[in-house]
């Protein structure tokens, strides 16, 4: 018996529906987002996605708004106000992680405050991240960081490109 779409179309093979409408992706990338995720590991990829090639580290949505917060307090002039919107992705990037529930005095976290344990991979996260229209003309600027819908890809690698100067 297979499964059916959400139009009644049995999905492509190798292709993960996460039960939004209309929304598959590719279920071994997930499982890799789903590593890093956890483990907090790097690994070397790159992903076309629209027509762009975008090739970097897989890292975890922890490390991603860690670096985050880190870029905006360097970006953002120093005064309270960007700060408290730094510390605020600082407090996000604990929320992901599960560090941010209270605990009891025996250390362990109240059942009505724990994080849950399986974390959303809706996205993957690139740092050190270079764009280009195709693998020949990645951009020399700085390398970013970056943020893609698993749904959007619609080739992926293992191994980054280093940009041509």
């Amino acid at each position: 018996m297979t499964s059916e779409g959400p139009e009644g179309v049995a999905p492509a093979a190798g292709k993960v529906s996460d039960g939004s409408q209309g929304r598959d992706d590719d279920g071994f990338l997930r499982m890799l987002v789903r590593f890093c995720n956890e483990t907090g590991a790097g690994i070397a990829l790159t992903v076309h996605a629209g027509g762009t090639i975008v090739s970097g580290t897989l890292i975890s949505d922890t490390e991603y708004y860690q670096l985050l917060a880190e870029r905006v307090r360097s970006a953002l002039p120093s005064d309270e106000s960007a700060e408290d919107f730094a510390g605020g992705v600082d407090q996000w990037a604990r929320l992901i992680a599960g560090e941010d529930a209270k605990e009891e005095p025996n250390g362990e976290k109240p059942a009505d405050q724990k994080v849950k344990t399986t974390r959303g991979t809706s996205y993957l996260h690139l740092k050190d991240a270079s764009l280009g229209p195709s693998l020949a003309e990645l951009s020399p600027q700085e390398r970013v960081l970056w943020r893609g819908r698993l749904s959007s890809i619609d080739g992926w690698m293992l191994g980054s490109f280093e940009p041509k100067m």
